[in-house]
């Protein structure tokens, strides 16, 4: 059984991307193994700590190692990758070889009225950069309705729900 290593790019508690992680993993259900990464302690990036590698920073670069797969969720911040989670992707494309070089990888995004277009695109400039195997299509966003907003709940039916289905099916058969 393949191992998806799901990587919530907002340490937020409950934000909406871990509410769209969520989803995703009940979905995918039994088809996959769901391992979500822990990297809330991992430092800004530093060269001068490259020679001696924070644990953390470790840990996480292991993590990613035994997945056979990666799919990062993303909010996008003044229509940008958020800096937290362009960070640790900082920390895991360092080194020779790095952890991300051919990992498959997929992303989503939950986000406002454009459910994270402009991050989407991002992030597909970016991992490609990385040198990642990418499945870029389809990906799925997400639009946090105003009152989504107010109750802090993404609410995730019709048209977007059929487009994350499509995007987990798609991703399974990428990695199978």
């Amino acid at each position: 059984m393949k191992k998806i290593l799901f990587i919530v790019g907002s340490l937020r508690k409950n934000g909406f991307n871990e509410q769209l992680a969520k989803k995703t993993e009940e979905l995918i259900g039994e088809n996959a193994q769901v391992e979500y990464l822990d990297w809330s302690k991992v430092p800004f990036f530093n060269q001068d700590l490259e020679a001696n590698l924070p644990v953390e920073v470790q840990e996480v670069k292991d993590k990613v190692r035994e997945s056979d797969a990666l799919w990062i969720f993303t909010p996008e911040y003044n229509h940008q990758i958020p800096g937290p989670l362009k960070n640790l992707l900082d920390w895991l494309s360092r080194g020779a070889p790095s952890v991300l070089k051919d990992k498959k990888v997929t992303f989503s995004a939950a986000g406002g009225g454009s459910g994270g277009a402009n991050v989407r695109d991002l992030m597909m400039l970016l991992l490609n950069q990385m040198m990642m195997d990418t499945m870029n299509m389809p990906n799925t966003g997400i639009q946090i309705s105003m009152e989504g907003f107010k109750t802090g709940q993404l609410v995730i039916e019709g048209l977007p729900l059929n487009q994350l289905k499509r995007q987990v099916k798609a991703f399974l058969d990428y990695i199978a």
